[in-house]
């Protein structure tokens, strides 16, 4: 299990920045966090780790100078770790910032969130980036207004493991139908639709439609 935290040691001094920690799965129980060691993880922020069949490691590093969120991957050396990470091309990192990218653990694409870019529907959305054989990357394709828009922010994508369902963070609302009264207002607020950061899953068959429509 990869995930990210503040800590300089498993449960011990917290700073300021993220770095991204890896736990191996023993018997019925977790082992000892391990915290990804460099050229991974450095003194600027590591997060939202995604990993491909490869063993490659695509993350988010937000630049200590610019401060500009950047797409990283980093090969696997073919023995338990990562060679050093490169910034994706400008098909990937495309906007102003782009985060929390979730690749294909075949690498055949990747969804990110763009903040910035020019053909937003809203602020923060979600766009794909389809690789090809010889490692190039495609111009990337926003997923649409069913998904994005103003208002509906898309933080954290994912695809599930079968390739079926898409998974993804919005702030989407559902305008009622129906005068509000106080039992919809109480029911509105413990629901998603009312606005705030909840996950919504649809069927993942439209990514493939959109790789037509990129050449």
């Amino acid at each position: 299990l990869f995930f990210v935290s503040n800590e300089t040691t498993a449960g011990r001094d917290i700073e300021e920045n993220e770095d991204i920690w890896l736990v191996h799965r023993d018997g019925d129980a977790w082992g000892e966090p391990e915290r990804l060691p460099a050229p991974i993880n450095t003194p600027a922020p590591e997060f939202f780790p995604s990993v491909t069949r490869a063993g490659a490691l695509y993350f988010t590093r937000r630049e200590a100078d610019s401060r500009r969120e950047v797409i990283m991957r980093a090969r696997s050396d073919g023995q338990g770790g990562w060679l050093e990470p490169e910034v994706l091309p400008g098909q990937v990192n495309s906007a102003g910032s782009q985060f929390n990218a979730f690749v294909d653990p075949d690498e055949l694409y990747l969804i990110v969130s763009l903040a910035g870019h020019p053909d937003n529907l809203g602020q923060v959305d979600y766009w794909i980036v389809f690789r090809n054989d010889d490692d190039t990357w495609r111009d990337p394709v926003n997923l649409g207004s069913e998904v994005n828009g103003p208002g509906r922010e898309g933080w954290s994508p994912y695809v599930s493991p079968d390739g079926r369902w898409f998974f993804f963070m919005s702030a989407a609302s559902v305008e009622p139908t129906e005068p509000l009264t106080a039992a919809m207002l109480r029911d509105l607020h413990e629901h998603a639709g009312n606005g705030l950061g909840h996950t919504w899953w649809r069927d993942a068959g439209f990514l493939d439609d959109l790789a037509g429509e990129t050449p």
